[in-house]
C-alpha cells in the first residue's frame, strides 16, 4: 500500500468515526428530552425550541462550513466540528435554563452540521469511484450512532440519572476523534472552486436553477420527517400508544438498526437500481408504514421502527445524486444542500412540537407522514424533468 493510500484510508475511517459521533451525539435526545419535559417549567413548546436551536445551529454550519473549506481545509473544518461538539455537549450537561440550554445546544448542532459538509466533503473528493456506495457506507456509521445512543441513554436515565449525564460522558469519543484528526496527515488538492474569491453571484444563480431547488425541497422535507420521527417517537409511543418508555426507547434503537441496515445494503444495489427510483420506491414503503403505525391500532406501531429502513438510503443518495448533477463548485453547492438538510432538522420536529402542544401528540407527530407524502410529490417531479431531458 503506498504512503497516499494509506492517508486515504486513515482519513476515510476517521470519517466514518466522526458520523458515528454524529449519529451518537445527534440522537442522545430521544431518550432525553421526555425526561427533560418532566422536569419544571418546561413543556413541548419548550421541547421544540430546544430542538430547533440545535438544527439552528446546524443550519448555519452548512451556510458556512463550504466557504470555509477553501480557505482552512477540509481536514480543519472537522477539528472545528469536533471542537464544536465539544462546547456544546459539555455546556448542555452542565447549565440550566431554557435560554443557555438552546445556546449551547446550537453549539453542538453547529459542530453536527459541520461533520456532515466536512465529512462528505473529504468522501466525495477520496472515492469518485462508487461515490453512491461510499457515501451510504457513510451514512451506515451514522445509523450505528444512532443504534447506540438511545440504549446508552436509556440505560443510564434506567439507572436513576439526570438526562445530563449521557450528553456528559458523550465528550469521550469526541476527544478521541480530536486527538485523531490532530495527528493524521493529509495533503488535500484544492480545485478551482474551493479557492477563496469564487463569484458568490453565480453560485446564486446556480443554487436558484429549479433543478438544484427541487433537490433542496427534497433533502428538506426528508430531514424534518427522520428527525421529526427520531425525535418525537419515544413520547408518541408513550403518550399516543400508552407504550412504556422503555418500550419507546427500543423502537427508537430498531428504528436506527433499519436505517444502520438498510444503509449497508444501500451501499450494494443504490448504484445499480438508479438513484432517483430506488428514492421514489423507499419513499412510497415510508408513506404506508407511517401511516400504519400511526393511525392503527397499538400492535401496528411496529411499523414505525420498519419506516427506518426504508429512510436509510435516502440522504446519503440524494447526496450522491445531487453531486452528480453539480461537479462544479461541488463543496459549496453540498453546502447549499446540507443547508437544507438543516433547516429540515430545525423546522420538522420543532413544528412537532408546536403542534403537539396545541393538539396532542398524535396530530402533531403525523406531520412527519405529511412531510414524506409532500416529498414524494417532489421526487415525481424531479423524475418527470429528467425524463423530459
Amino acid at each position: 500500500m503506498t504512503k497516499q493510500n494509506s492517508a486515504v484510508m486513515l482519513i476515510t475511517i476517521g470519517c466514518f468515526f466522526c458520523f458515528f459521533i454524529f449519529g451518537f451525539l445527534d440522537n442522545i435526545k430521544g431518550p432525553a428530552i421526555p425526561v427533560l419535559l418532566e422536569e419544571p417549567f418546561f413543556n413541548y413548546s419548550d421541547g421544540g425550541i430546544i430542538l430547533m436551536a440545535q438544527y439552528a445551529g446546524f443550519l448555519a454550519a452548512t451556510l458556512i462550513a463550504g466557504m470555509l473549506a477553501g480557505r482552512i481545509g477540509k481536514k480543519n473544518i472537522i477539528l472545528l466540528a469536533l471542537g464544536a461538539c465539544g462546547i456544546g455537549i459539555i455546556g448542555f450537561a452542565c447549565f440550566q435554563g431554557l435560554v443557555l440550554l438552546s445556546l449551547f445546544m446550537a453549539f453542538l448542532g453547529y459542530g453536527l452540521g459541520t461533520i456532515e459538509v466536512g465529512a462528505n466533503a473529504l468522501i466525495t473528493e477520496l472515492h469518485v469511484k462508487n461515490r453512491g456506495n461510499t457515501l451510504n457506507l457513510l451514512a451506515f456509521f451514522h445509523g450505528l450512532g444512532g443504534i447506540t445512543a438511545p440504549l446508552y441513554a436509556s440505560a443510564i436515565l434506567g439507572l436513576g440519572y439526570s438526562w445530563r449525564i449521557p450528553y456528559a460522558v458523550g465528550i469521550i469519543p469526541v476527544a478521541i476523534a480530536l486527538v485523531t484528526f490532530l495527528l493524521l496527515q493529509y495533503r488535500e488538492v484544492r480545485t478551482d472552486d474551493e479557492k477563496p474569491g469564487i463569484s458568490l453571484v453565480r453560485i446564486l444563480k446556480k443554487a436558484l436553477k429549479p433543478g438544484v431547488m427541487f433537490f433542496n425541497i427534497v433533502i428538506f422535507l426528508y430531514v424534518m420527517a427522520e428527525i421529526g420521527l427520531a425525535s418525537w417517537i419515544v413520547d408518541f409511543l408513550k403518550k399516543a400508544k400508552s407504550f412504556p418508555g422503555n418500550m419507546g426507547s427500543l423502537f427508537l434503537t430498531l428504528f436506527f438498526v433499519g436505517l444502520t441496515a438498510g444503509r449497508l445494503l444501500g451501499s450494494l444495489i443504490v448504484d445499480r437500481v438508479g438513484h432517483i427510483r430506488m428514492l421514489f420506491i423507499c419513499t412510497a414503503a415510508s408513506i404506508i408504514c407511517l401511516a400504519a403505525g400511526i393511525f392503527g391500532p397499538p400492535e401496528f406501531a411496529w411499523c414505525l421502527p420498519f419506516t427506518g429502513l426504508f429512510f436509510s438510503i435516502m440522504f446519503p443518495t440524494l447526496t450522491a445524486a445531487f453531486s452528480e448533477r453539480n461537479r462544479e463548485d461541488m463543496v459549496i453547492m453540498m453546502s447549499f444542500l446540507f443547508a437544507a438538510a438543516g433547516a429540515g432538522g430545525m423546522i420538522g420536529p420543532g413544528l412537532i412540537g408546536f403542534v403537539s402542544q396545541i393538539a396532542g401528540i398524535q396530530t402533531g407527530f403525523s406531520l412527519v407522514l405529511f412531510y414524506c407524502m409532500v416529498m414524494l410529490v417532489f421526487l415525481f417531479v424531479i423524475s418527470r424533468r429528467e425524463k423530459k431531458t
